[in-house]
C-alpha cells in the first residue's frame, strides 16, 4: 500500500482558506465531542431513577388485597434479567483488573483506546492527500484536548467534570494519565510529520532556527518527559522527581505552546483559566493548622502526627478513609512551603468530629516523612508547624456499606490508617442502630396503647424468668450481629506496629470485636497487645480468609476494601475473582497512593 499524503504546494489562496477552516472545525469538534461521554454518564443515573419509580409502582400495587399471596414464579423474563446483570458484573470485574502491575487497568487501557481512535478519526478524516493538512490537523486537535486533561487532574471537588461523572479525582486521576499518553502520541506525530517535511524539502537547517519550529519542539520534547517520568518504575523510584518534573513542565508548557503558533492560543487560554482556578482553590483550601505534635512510636519505624481538627475548615465534610495533603515541617510560622511539596496522608482516627485532634500516622522512609522523624528527634517538644490541605478520597463515593451482607477488610502494615477508620464508623453505625432497635422494642414506638401495655407486662414477665440479664443478651446479640457483618484483617511485621490501632479501637469500642483479626509475619514476640484480639502468627492465608467470608448463602453480597502493599491487593483480588465468576455480586475497593 503506498503512503496516501503528498507535498501540494499549487492550492490556491480559497484552499488554504478551506484548511484552515477545516483545521479550526475539526479541533472544535474534537473539544465538543466530550460532552457525550459526559452525557453517558447520566445514563445510570435516568435508568436508577426510572427502576425506583417502577418499583414504587409494582409496591403500591402489591400492597392491594389479593386473593392469592404465595410467591410469584420466577419468570423467564426475571431470570433473563439476572443472567444479564451476573454477565455486566463478571465484564466489570474484568475491565477493573490490572493488564500488568504498574500498566493500569482494562478499563482505562480501553478508555484510551476508543477515545484515541476517536481523535485519531477526526484527525485524518476529510483530509483528502494534503500532507500539511494532516500534519496540522495532528497539532491541533492535540491542543483542543488540554482544557479537558487539566481538569481531569484537579483535586478540589469544584470540578464540573467531577460533578458529572460523580468520580473522585483518584478516580479520574489515572484517565488523566491515560489521556496523556495520548495526546502525547499526537504531538509526536505533529512534530514528527513535520520533521520529516523539512528533512524531504531540504532545509531542516534553516528552519530549525526558527523560533517557532523550537518552541514546537520545547513542547513536545516536555511532553515526552512527562510522559516518560509518569511510568510506574520512575514514580515509585522517586516520587519527587515526578511529581517536581510534572508541575513545572505542566505550566511550562502552556506559553510555550501559546507562542507557537496563534491558531492554538484560543484553547491555551482556556487551559491556563483552568489552572489558574485549580491552583487558587488548592491555595485557599491550603490551611495552616499552628502547632502539631510529632511523636515515634516505640520499638516501631512508626511516625504518629497530631494536629488540631481545626485545621479542616467546616464547611469540609469529612469521611472515614479520606485523606489530607501535609507539607513538610517547619519552625516558625512565618516560613514559607511550597504547595508542591506535600504528601498525601490518611486520617487514621475515628470519630472525628468528637475528637480536638486529628491523628496521622506514616512510616518512615525517604523524602518527607524522614525529614518529619528527624524533626521529631531533634526538637523534642517543639512547636512544628505544617501546613494542610484536604480532606480528599474516594470515600466521599462509596455506597453504603452496610447494605452488604458482609464487609471484608484486608489491611497490611500502614494501609490500615485506610481500613480502620471506616471499620469503626461501621462499628458505631451497627451499635447505634441496635440501641435503637433496642429502645424502640422497650418502649413500645410505633405500637397503640393497648399493645404497648401488653409488651410491658411481657416484658416485665421476661425479666423475672430469664436468668441472663437483658442487657449482657442485648450485648451478646451486637457482637454476633457485629461479627456475622464484618471481618478485619490486618497483617503486621511486629505486632509493635498495630499498637496505634489496636488502641484506638479499644477506647472507641471498649475491647476488641472477634470480627478483628490481627496477623503478624514477623519473628514471634511476647506483647502486651497480643491477649486484646486475635492473634496469628503468621501471614494471613488470603485463600481461606476469602472463603470463610463467601461460603455463606449463594444470595450474599459481600464489599471488599483493600489498602496495603500491591501484592497482597493482587492475592486478594484473584481469590474474590474466583467468587465473581461463580456469580456472586461484590463490591470492590483499592486503595493506593501510587501518583
Amino acid at each position: 500500500m503506498s503512503w496516501p499524503y503528498r507535498f501540494d504546494f499549487s492550492l490556491t489562496p480559497e484552499q488554504l482558506d478551506q484548511r484552515r477552516f477545516l483545521l479550526d472545525s475539526y479541533a472544535q469538534l474534537a473539544q465538543y465531542s466530550v460532552i457525550f461521554p459526559l452525557l453517558c454518564f447520566q445514563i445510570p443515573l435516568v435508568s436508577r431513577f426510572l427502576v425506583l419509580q417502577a418499583q414504587r409502582f409494582t409496591k403500591t400495587n402489591e400492597n392491594r388485597p389479593t386473593e392469592h399471596t404465595e410467591r410469584p414464579p420466577i419468570t423467564v423474563v426475571g431470570r433473563s434479567l439476572s443472567l444479564i446483570t451476573e454477565f455486566k458484573r463478571k465484564i466489570r470485574w474484568v475491565l477493573d483488573d490490572s493488564i500488568w502491575p504498574g500498566w493500569g487497568t482494562w478499563k482505562e487501557a480501553v478508555s484510551g483506546g476508543l477515545w484515541g481512535s476517536w481523535l485519531l478519526a477526526l484527525v485524518l478524516y476529510d483530509t483528502g492527500d494534503d500532507y500539511m493538512h494532516v500534519t496540522k490537523r495532528f497539532g491541533i486537535v492535540a491542543a483542543s484536548q488540554l482544557p479537558l486533561h487539566y481538569l481531569l487532574s484537579a483535586k478540589p471537588a469544584y470540578n464540573p467534570i467531577q460533578y458529572l461523572t460523580r468520580l473522585s479525582h483518584e478516580q479520574l486521576n489515572p484517565y488523566h494519565r491515560v489521556f496523556g499518553y495520548v495526546l502525547m502520541s499526537l504531538f509526536v506525530a505533529h512534530a514528527t510529520l513535520y520533521l520529516n517535511f523539512y528533512i524531504q524539502m531540504g532545509f531542516l537547517t534553516k528552519r530549525i532556527k526558527d523560533i517557532d519550529v523550537q518552541l514546537g519542539l520545547a513542547a513536545v520534547i516536555s511532553f515526552t518527559i512527562i510522559g516518560t517520568s509518569a511510568i510506574s518504575y520512575i514514580r515509585h523510584y522517586s516520587y519527587r522527581i515526578f511529581y517536581t518534573l510534572h508541575i513545572a513542565l505542566s505550566f511550562a508548557i502552556l506559553p510555550i505552546l501559546y507562542f507557537h503558533v496563534r491558531y492554538l492560543r484560543i484553547y491555551i487560554l482556556e487551559t491556563a483559566a483552568i489552572y489558574a482556578f485549580l491552583v487558587l482553590q488548592r491555595y485557599i483550601n491550603k490551611q495552616h493548622p499552628g502547632s502539631a505534635t510529632v511523636s515515634l512510636i516505640p520499638n516501631t519505624s512508626l511516625i504518629r502526627i497530631s494536629l488540631p481538627a481545626a485545621a479542616l475548615p467546616e464547611q469540609k465534610t469529612y469521611r472515614p478513609g479520606q485523606h489530607v495533603y501535609l507539607s513538610r515541617p517547619f519552625f516558625n510560622q512565618t516560613s514559607s512551603i511550597s504547595i508542591s511539596h506535600m504528601n498525601p496522608f490518611s486520617v487514621a482516627n475515628l470519630p472525628l468530629e468528637d475528637s480536638p485532634r486529628i491523628e496521622l500516622i506514616a512510616r518512615e522512609l525517604d523524602g518527607s516523612t524522614k525529614m518529619i522523624a528527624d524533626a521529631a528527634r531533634h526538637h523534642k517538644g517543639g512547636p512544628l508547624h505544617f501546613l494542610l490541605e484536604g480532606p480528599y478520597g474516594s470515600a466521599t463515593k462509596f455506597p453504603d456499606l452496610l447494605s452488604y451482607d458482609h464487609v471484608l477488610f484486608v489491611a497490611g502494615g500502614v494501609g490500615a490508617t485506610f481500613a480502620l477508620p471506616i471499620y469503626g464508623d461501621l462499628l458505631r453505625r451497627i451499635s447505634s442502630n441496635h440501641d435503637s432497635e433496642k429502645n424502640s422494642t422497650t418502649s413500645g414506638v410505633g405500637l397503640d396503647n393497648g399493645q404497648a401495655r401488653h409488651r410491658k407486662i411481657v416484658s416485665a414477665a421476661a425479666e423475672k424468668t430469664t436468668a441472663e440479664p437483658e442487657s449482657q443478651q442485648t450485648d451478646e446479640d451486637m457482637k454476633s450481629a457485629t461479627n456475622s457483618k464484618l471481618s478485619f484483617i490486618w497483617s503486621v511485621r511486629a505486632v509493635e506496629d498495630a499498637t496505634w490501632g489496636l488502641e484506638a479501637i479499644r477506647q472507641q469500642n471498649g475491647n476488641i470485636p472477634k470480627s478483628f483479626e490481627l496477623f503478624v509475619s514477623g519473628k514471634q514476640k511476647e506483647s502486651q497487645y497480643s491477649v486484646l484480639t486475635t492473634t496469628t502468627y503468621e501471614r494471613p492465608q488470603v485463600k481461606s480468609v476469602v472463603e470463610k467470608v463467601f461460603t455463606g448463602s449463594e444470595s450474599q453480597r459481600v464489599a471488599v476494601l483493600v489498602c496495603g502493599p500491591a501484592a497482597l491487593g493482587r492475592d486478594v483480588r484473584r481469590e474474590v475473582g474466583e467468587w465473581v465468576w461463580k456469580g456472586r455480586e461484590v463490591w470492590w475497593h483499592e486503595e493506593q497512593f501510587s501518583w
